[in-house]
């Protein structure tokens, strides 16, 4: 695939643009984070969501992000952007088990 053509940049940016759309309404500022399906490891995914939200008090530190450090923000922005890891298959076991009444 190519990574340069108008439609893959086009598409690779539509979750960051929905993602971004969400963030500055209220009950949805404050501390921004990502998990494995948003993000967690994709640094230009991250970065993209947060360009244009200086307004907000987002300020992304290019190496903590690029290094997929727990925080990601700069010290200086007024919020925190936080990268969170998580474990989802099991996240999704332990539900599984306790709605089945196994744990």
């Amino acid at each position: 695939m190519d990574r340069n053509a108008p439609r893959f940049r086009y598409s690779s940016s539509l979750p960051a643009r929905r993602i971004r759309g969400g963030v500055g309404r209220p009950g949805h500022a404050g501390v921004r984070g990502w998990h494995r399906s948003i993000g967690e490891n994709a640094p230009t995914v991250r970065a993209r969501i947060c360009d244009g939200l200086e307004f907000l008090g987002i300020e992304l530190e290019e190496k903590q992000n690029a290094a997929n450090e727990s925080v990601i923000s700069t010290v200086a922005g007024r919020a925190a952007v936080r990268m969170i890891r998580t474990d989802e298959e099991r996240m999704i076991a332990e539900t599984v088990c306790r709605v089945l009444g196994l744990d």
